[in-house]
């Protein structure tokens, strides 16, 4: 599978689940990109598919597989409450506490099922992670998922 057809893949459940908590999805080309995609509505939810990097598998390249990480990185602009930890886990406003909303989102990933013939079927979750540790000094709130995928290091062609 190309890597663009699973970065679509992640974003488009996305879309529908963030767009019912008054967000929006989509796909970032570079950490820059993603921060700038996340820093666009302060004060709103986004949520942002990123590619990150594809990996050897194993020592002698199992079953001529890759793994392509990608992340999945929530933000939530910036907390307005003066107890910023509250609107974690007690929400902010009308919406539900964060934590749950990055806990939605990793099943929303969780539940895709891939092409068998030219992927694995299901992702591997390897974390949650605060945005400080891809960005320190960003004011954002905000976490990011990391996932893996088995991949074919050759893709069929379109």
């Amino acid at each position: 599978m190309r890597i663009s057809d699973i970065l679509k893949s992640a974003r488009d459940p996305l879309i529908a689940w963030s767009s019912g908590h008054q967000g929006t999805a989509e796909i970032s080309h570079s950490i820059i990109h993603l921060f700038g995609v996340l820093s666009l509505k302060p004060g709103g939810f986004r949520v942002c598919v990123h590619w990150n990097s594809q990996n050897k598998r194993g020592l002698f390249e199992e079953a001529s597989m890759v793994d392509e990480e990608f992340w999945v990185a929530l933000s939530f602009g910036k907390s307005l409450s003066i107890d910023k930890a509250s609107s974690w886990t007690d929400g902010d406003g009308n919406g539900e506490p964060w934590f749950d909303l990055v806990e939605q989102a990793r099943e929303v990933i969780r539940a895709i099922t891939f092409d068998p013939t030219t992927t694995e079927s299901v992702v591997d979750y390897l974390g949650a992670y605060p945005l400080t540790q891809i960005a320190e000094g960003f004011l954002v709130d905000g976490m990011y998922l990391k996932f893996t995928l088995g991949n074919l290091m050759t893709p069929p062609a379109p």
